[in-house]
C-alpha cells in the first residue's frame, strides 16, 4: 500500500486493526530515502510524510509491523 494512499484514509484504515483477527501488518513500501528522486519518481510524499506516517502506525496500533 502506497504511503499517500494510508494518509488519505488514516482514521479508517487504523480502526480496520481494532479486529483481533486481523494480522498487524503493513506492507509500507521505502521507495528511496531520496526526496529528489521520490519527485522525479512522482511519488506523492516525501521522506519527513513516510517517516511521520509509519511512527504513528506504530503507535496508534499497537503490535503492528513495518
Amino acid at each position: 500500500m502506497s504511503p499517500q494512499y494510508i494518509s488519505k484514509y488514516y482514521d479508517e484504515f487504523v480502526s480496520l486493526f481494532e479486529d483481533e483477527r486481523l494480522y498487524k501488518f503493513v506492507h509500507l513500501p521505502v521507495q528511496s530515502g531520496n526526496d529528489r528522486v521520490l519527485k522525479l519518481m512522482r511519488r506523492q510524499y516525501n521522506i519527513d510524510e513516510f517517516e511521520t506516517l509509519a511512527k504513528n502506525l506504530k503507535k496508534d496500533i499497537p503490535g503492528l509491523s513495518i
